[in-house]
């Protein structure tokens, strides 16, 4: 029914194209987690079965609308089966 992703900020950058580091409001501090709702049903079945989180970076941090060169994190992510 939902999967948990934990990130941790202290270890995450967004690098420009400049090699320059981003500004990030991550909405947290430190290593968070967030939980991941499934679409539809998984059926998870053996030792072998395999989930695919599609974490959508491009949707996933947008411009701070207070602070242009920065972004904030607002996670797009969904979790299939794999291959779908």
């Amino acid at each position: 029914k939902a999967i948990r992703v934990v990130i941790n900020t202290d270890l995450s950058n967004v690098v420009r194209t400049d090699g320059s580091l981003a500004p990030v409001r991550w909405g947290g501090a430190g290593q968070f987690s967030i939980s991941v709702l499934v679409e539809a049903p998984v059926q998870v079945s053996g030792e072998n079965a395999q989930i695919l989180l599609d974490f959508n970076v491009a949707n996933s941090f947008v411009p701070d609308p207070v602070d242009p060169a920065a972004f904030m994190f607002i996670p797009w992510i969904r979790a299939v089966p794999s291959g779908s």
